[in-house]
């Protein structure tokens, strides 16, 4: 488990450069739709104009930060190809993204059928539904979860669309049976390093944050989102070697 996360973070430092050519244009991005979307107000409600907000960012962002997540699966599993690590829209991003939209809509309807019944036979216990703060502390950690499993289930589409390979969800789900627990484990310790980091910063920040313009530490605190990137998609793509790549070619 120490050997794989080790191996993301190497990964990451010895391409610091291509990382940072690669997070270029999303940077851009999240710059200028902050700028745009900082006004924003579709109702008299501050929280849903902010989750709007939120929603328009995240599909903007993850549009044009797709083609960067598979450059770096591609600068992993095939790094000796000419568009590994490099930016570039093929027919490889488009079928990145559609799978990426089922994975959501699974999630999403998940938690949905589970609040549904949380929330219906539970009703003494979460009395303040309609409260959307209420709903949301039972909604993230859920989401959280939900996320973190289906990960382990079906990642393994990811890294294989971003090299051409047309991996199904049920094949995926297949490939990492008897795997999940420590697929969980692993993705989870490569992630706590940066998760420290960004926690440790933004506490160290906080009181520099009110100085600032607002627009200012808000472009901060997105941009460090960036950061779970080369340990998520690393991890992903090295799973997708081992259980795929390495057990065709010992078949073969």
């Amino acid at each position: 488990m120490l050997a794989t996360v080790r191996e993301v973070y190497v990964i990451w430092f010895r391409n610091l450069g291509a990382w940072l050519k690669l997070m270029a244009l999303p940077s851009l991005a999240i710059v200028a739709a902050i700028s745009a979307f900082r006004n924003v107000s579709i109702s008299s409600d501050p929280e849903v104009d902010q989750i709007v907000v939120n929603l328009l960012l995240y599909i903007l962002t993850f549009g044009i930060g797709v083609p960067a997540i598979t450059a770096w699966h591609r600068l992993i599993l095939r790094s000796k190809d000419g568009t590994a690590g490099r930016y570039r829209i093929s027919r490889r991003e488009f079928r990145y993204v559609a799978l990426h939209i089922r994975f959501w809509v699974a999630v999403t309807v998940l938690n949905g059928v589970f609040l549904a019944v949380v929330f219906n036979l539970f009703p003494l216990v979460l009395p303040e539904f309609g409260n959307m703060s209420s709903a949301r502390s039972v909604l993230v950690p859920l989401a959280f979860l939900t996320i973190i499993g289906f990960s382990a289930a079906f990642g393994l589409v990811f890294p294989a669309a971003a090299v051409g390979r047309d991996l199904s969800f049920r094949q995926s789900a297949q490939i990492t049976w008897g795997n999940r627990w420590r697929l969980i484990l692993v993705s989870t310790a490569a992630s706590i390093p940066v998760a420290l980091f960004v926690y440790l910063l933004s506490s160290a920040t906080s009181g520099i944050g009110h100085d600032l313009r607002p627009i200012v530490f808000e472009v901060v605190d997105e941009l460090l989102n960036f950061l779970y990137l080369p340990t998520t998609v690393g991890f992903l793509s090295i799973a997708y070697r081992e259980l795929v790549e390495k057990a065709e070619a010992a078949v073969n």
